[in-house]
């Protein structure tokens, strides 16, 4: 039997290089990622605030965090993703290392 994580690791790395391409996932739709930045807000403390992404894949919801002004750590157990959130279409705040970084 694979161990969990091996299996959940191997699963978002084969999955990563066109996660983003899903209508939800890579939030690209205005309508999508304003829906995303509503349901965020309503969910996390005034800004500026630290905010831990766990499961961060590409860094969508990373990105919309940022952009509200908060200080954002993103963690992933796929290095697949790592390199994709370094292309992020939008510039995360100085302080906001890319997802699976160290802090």
């Amino acid at each position: 039997m694979t161990h969990p994580t091996a299996a959940i690791t191997a699963y978002r790395d084969a999955a990563a290089p066109g996660f983003d391409d899903e209508p939800d996932h890579g939030l690209r739709a205005a309508d999508a990622r304003a829906a995303w930045a509503g349901r965020l807000a309503a969910w996390l403390p005034s800004a500026p605030a630290d905010v831990l992404d766990v499961g961060c894949g590409t860094g969508s919801l990373s990105e919309l965090i940022a952009g509200a002004g908060h200080r954002v750590t993103g963690v992933d157990l796929a290095a697949t993703v790592r390199p994709l959130v370094n292309e992020m279409r939008i510039e995360p705040s100085a302080a906001t290392p890319p997802c699976g970084a160290a802090r």
